[in-house]
């Protein structure tokens, strides 16, 4: 295909006389190779020069934000720590006057020991006490009914257990002696007695009960050695009167079942003494 001198349209592109051949006429083949660099120039500059710009310029930023991060960070000032001999005057300080503020609230601090405030299940609880007997009876001990046989008892009781915020175990060793005939028998009784509540609630008052063995080491004519005792008590305890100890006042319903004759006794006691915490 030939195309004339004068100047030729193609694609929006004009083809000026330059491009005509030796002989005077203008060739397909060079109006394709015109157009084949013309779109690799445009391909480059959009596809590869356009992004590698941008890209750079991308990473600038990220490097200056990141450089000004850094130095803010490095011009932030660093907390300063108090030490020294006044620092740990003021430390001890804050901590005791806390410590003080638990014990106003009745809590106990975390190195405090404290004995007289509470009975906890580290501390040993022991009760001494006296008493006698206000009005009993007595039934075939030693032949018909009497009235009034008790005389005084020695008490010795120590907590052994129990279980918290609810009740305790107590152990009760107690030496009675009675009048019957003429004759004074003594009994020797170990007996173990729940209590509640428990001694670490500090509630003034206390109510409890119990079984065990007794042992008469004098008894009445005729009668046996062996015996089973009950009892059934309330009192009212003050332990922390003192620096270790105070005092308290019981009384309820005790007796007593001879288990090798006939014989029994029973009646109400008042028995009272001291309280030691140690």
């Amino acid at each position: 295909m030939i195309y004339s001198k004068h100047t030729v349209k193609y694609f929006s592109y004009e083809l000026k006389p330059k491009f005509l051949c030796s002989t005077g006429q203008f060739s397909l083949v060079d109006l394709l190779g015109t157009l084949q660099y013309r779109l690799m120039a445009r391909f480059f500059l959009l596809y590869i020069s356009l992004p590698l710009v941008l890209s750079f310029c991308g990473l600038r930023l990220l490097a200056q934000s990141v450089k000004s991060t850094n130095l803010n960070l490095n011009t932030q000032p660093a907390r300063s720590v108090p030490v020294g001999v006044a620092a740990a005057r003021s430390y001890f300080i804050a901590r005791n006057e806390h410590e003080e503020e638990m014990r106003e609230d009745g809590d106990r601090g975390p190195d405090s020991v404290d004995s007289e405030s509470s009975v906890s299940s580290g501390n040993r609880y022991l009760m001494l006490g006296i008493g006698t007997f206000l009005n009993d009876d007595a039934y075939e001990w030693g032949g018909s009914h009497k009235k009034n046989v008790g005389s005084g008892m020695l008490t010795v009781t120590y907590r052994i257990g129990g279980w918290p915020s609810s009740m305790d175990l107590w152990f009760r060793a107690e030496l009675q002696s009675y009048t019957v005939n003429g004759d004074h028998p003594e009994q020797f009784e170990m007996m173990p007695i729940i209590a509640f509540p428990d001694a670490e609630s500090r509630f003034p008052m206390y109510f409890g009960g119990g079984i065990g063995p007794g042992v008469f080491l004098r008894q009445v004519q005729g009668s046996g050695d062996l015996a089973a005792n009950y009892v059934v008590m309330m009192g009212v305890r003050f332990p922390y009167l003192f620096s270790n100890g105070g005092l308290y006042m019981e009384t309820g319903f005790k007796g007593l079942i001879n288990l090798l004759s006939q014989g029994q006794q029973e009646g109400v006691y008042l028995s009272a003494g001291g309280v030691f915490v140690f």
